[in-house]
């Protein structure tokens, strides 16, 4: 874990220093408020210690047209933006102490209704593996939908690193937010706290470290359209699309 190994730290600090890192707060699970810029480290351990934080106001999903009233395929294609799936913030994090290309396992559109929605909580299929292993290995981002007004919640197994504890903390957000969370972490599918004139969309990305296992396979379709608008930071082969930490950072 970071929290015992100084030389994790220094590295991720020097790291801050030289990425292009946006300036915005991020909420933890103890509700701190932490500006990322200035105590990235910060946000780092306590995504890894906690499972999860909400990064503020740091997507926007408003320029997205309704993928309803298109075939499954071509709706999710007109989803995809650079912004979201290779999110600066997100780059941020990832990329701050870590060696390791990503993969992007998952890309996927959905629209949130209020009073609708899966009940109870879950997580990635690897959870167990990925949460017996330290660093950032595998993260889910839910980019949230919606103007700043617009109110969402999350229900969250505090402690689940090594399964179920029962110990259920809600965790909120706004439209423009990133619930961002450990592979391992057991939550719930955000839902609306309020109820909008139309229905409100809610996108997840997935990222798992590069060779971590041989799962990530995803459709020649998206890779191409994400490839064409993140160009030279992603790699797409065998089936896998990688999401590349820029070289001179090493």
């Amino acid at each position: 874990m970071f929290q015992d190994c100084p030389t994790c730290l220094e590295a991720m600090f020097r790291c801050g220093e030289t990425m292009n890192i946006p300036e915005i707060q991020v909420i933890t699970l103890d509700k701190e408020l932490i500006p990322l810029k200035l105590r990235l480290e910060e946000v780092v351990l306590a995504l890894e210690k906690d499972g999860c934080v909400v990064l503020k106001e740091a997507t926007d999903l408003t320029t997205i047209k309704s993928f309803t009233e298109q075939s499954p395929l071509e709706g999710l294609l007109s989803s995809v933006e650079k912004d979201i799936v290779v999110n600066r913030t997100v780059e941020a994090i990832l990329f701050s102490a870590e060696h390791y290309d990503f993969r992007i396992t998952n890309y996927r559109p959905y629209l949130a209704v209020f009073g609708q929605g899966l009940k109870g909580m879950r997580r990635d299929r690897e959870g167990e593996l990925i949460g017996s292993t330290s660093g950032l290995v595998g993260v889910n981002c839910i980019h949230l939908g919606g103007d700043s007004e617009v109110l969402w919640s999350i229900d969250v197994d505090g402690g689940s690193r090594q399964g179920a504890t029962g110990q259920s903390v809600e965790v909120k957000a706004n439209g423009g937010d990133i619930f961002i969370c450990m592979a391992w972490l057991l939550y719930s599918v955000p839902r609306l706290e309020m109820e909008l004139p139309g229905k409100a969309i809610m996108i997840v990305v997935s990222y798992l470290r590069d060779q971590f296992s041989d799962r990530g396979k995803i459709m020649p379709a998206l890779a191409e359209k994400i490839v064409n608008l993140a160009g030279e930071h992603c790699h797409y082969k065998d089936q896998y699309l990688v999401w590349r930490r820029k070289r001179e950072r090493e």
